[in-house]
């Protein structure tokens, strides 16, 4: 297991609700996910239009040896197995063509490979290629791809999956210096050390916990926010106080609750559980004053 002392992991379902969440908002599927180009080919002027007809879906898994050897970048050349990378799978795609009053349609689908990469503590998301057979397409169909859907569609993934800042995360005044990421399995998982320490090797994924998100601490991490935590209640104290008028007299009371020697131990075994040990000094005083009613009775007579 990688040595960190915080890690965050995501898993790929939390992304795509993400994903599906954008795509149903109505104003941002028309600009995003959908469009249209003019283009001339063959001395033809024509124009493409493309509507992505369903939400599309990320796999945080490697691509594969297959996919890296048919995926074509935005320039129309090839391109080399990168780490760590993933794939967002377009499942269906709508490409109409239209030229001279005559409207040509087809249904395609696409598979995008993305690289993951941090910068500044920015998740960053790059399209690098579209994973697509052009051997059997024709002239035309090539020009339309390379010219027009490869750019578009590697446009629209980077868009849709633009950085987002990873936060200053603090608990109880604990930092933690810059992040390093991984991603596979179904997880993108972040971690870092604490502040002033080496930032650790990047988590394996096989170690951390599933679901669909969470956040993993050290032992020493724990115990280092149990002591922050204490810290802040040694010499607490509140108190209360008041009185009651009883006819003859008035009954007054006072009373004092500190902490000391507040202190907290983490289970190094079970990080859930927290012993603590709080030592509590109580003072109390009470009194009856039936001098100051007699003489105020007086003074009323």
């Amino acid at each position: 297991m990688s040595a960190f002392d915080v890690s965050i992991c995501i898993d790929e379902s939390t992304l795509n609700g993400i994903v599906a969440s954008l795509y149903g908002r109505p104003s941002f599927r028309s600009k995003l996910f959908s469009g249209n180009q003019p283009i001339q080919i063959a001395g033809v002027n024509a124009t493409v239009g493309w509507s992505v007809e369903a939400p599309p879906l990320l796999s945080l898994n490697a691509p594969t040896k297959a996919q890296w050897d048919a995926s074509v970048k935005k320039d129309g050349t090839l391109t080399a197995p990168i780490a760590p990378a993933i794939v967002v799978h377009i499942p269906q795609i709508k490409v109409q063509k239209t030229a001279s009053g005559s409207v040509m349609e087809t249904t395609t689908s696409f598979d995008a490979i993305c690289t993951v990469r941090l910068s500044q503590n920015s998740i960053t998301i790059e399209p690098l290629a579209v994973v697509i057979d052009l051997t059997q397409a024709s002239k035309i169909d090539k020009v339309i791809y390379d010219k027009i859907l490869i750019p578009r569609i590697l446009d629209m993934v980077g868009t849709m999956l633009s950085g987002r800042q990873l936060p200053n995360i603090q608990f109880q005044g604990v930092s933690f210096g810059p992040f390093v990421l991984a991603a596979g399995n179904g997880l993108l998982a972040v971690a870092a050390s604490l502040a002033g320490k080496p930032a650790p090797q990047p988590p394996a994924i096989g170690s951390l916990p599933r679901g669909r998100f969470s956040v993993l601490m050290s032992p020493g991490t724990m115990q280092l926010l149990a002591d922050q935590g204490t810290r802040s209640l040694q010499g607490k104290s509140t108190g209360a106080s008041g009185s009651q008028s009883f006819g003859i007299g008035k009954a007054s009371y006072h009373a004092n609750v500190q902490l000391n020697s507040v202190s907290a131990s983490v289970s190094p075994t079970d990080l859930t559980t927290v012993n603590a040990s709080i030592g509590v000094q109580v003072s109390a005083s009470a009194g009856v004053d039936v001098l100051s009613v007699i003489t105020d009775a007086f003074k009323s007579y």
